[in-house]
């Protein structure tokens, strides 16, 4: 077993626009690439179309262990994007990682606008977040959402939604006297003695 560190000043992953790849294998929801790109601002279109996914500087710490180079927290970061995650390299280039693609709070709130029913994907931050699963050979490596999790967001969100129309918003629980607390007494005579 060996330790060492991976520094790349420029990477780029060539052939691979990786925000595309993914929004293009969400199967559940048919057309979102194209009702995106007529619905995004031009900068954004952009960024759909580009060929190549251009990521900020990379310095991750790897361990050699039974042949694969592992890392515990890979950042792979572009300005629409980030991916942070443990995974592994194989001696021959193939990749195995599993993670969530978060995606920066503007394009996320650009992409809702486009299609509302993707706002189920959102964190608190009100970044959209997809789980994915990052493998192959290098350099052709896949990017595959998690399409049967997203679905389940998406059902439950949908479940929730309808529920909320058929029985009204949920209401807060009345309070009622707490565990030490009588029951107030009604005045039997109705307050005619004070």
């Amino acid at each position: 077993s060996a330790e060492g560190r991976l520094t790349l000043s420029e990477p780029v992953l060539v052939n691979l626009n990786v925000l595309r790849t993914v929004l293009e294998r969400l199967s559940i929801i048919p057309g979102l690439v194209p009702a995106l790109e007529a619905r995004l601002p031009a900068e954004y279109q952009e960024k759909l179309a580009a060929r190549d996914t251009v990521l900020a500087p990379i310095d991750v710490r790897l361990r050699l262990r039974e042949g694969w180079l592992e890392f515990d927290e890979l950042t792979l970061r572009t300005d629409t994007f980030q991916l942070v995650a443990p995974g592994r390299v194989a001696l021959d280039g193939t990749l195995q990682m599993r993670t969530t693609l978060r995606i920066e709070r503007q394009l996320s709130a650009a992409i809702v606008r486009g299609v509302q029913e993707l706002d189920a994907l959102a964190n608190a931050q009100a970044e959209l977040e997809f789980p994915v699963a990052v493998e192959g050979r290098l350099p052709h490596v896949t990017v595959m959402p998690d399409v049967q999790a997203i679905a389940s967001r998406l059902a439950v969100r949908t479940a929730v939604g309808f529920l909320e129309r058929a029985l009204g918003p949920a209401q807060e629980p009345e309070q009622g006297p707490g565990p030490n607390e009588a029951e107030p007494q009604a005045d039997p005579l109705g307050g005619l003695l004070r």
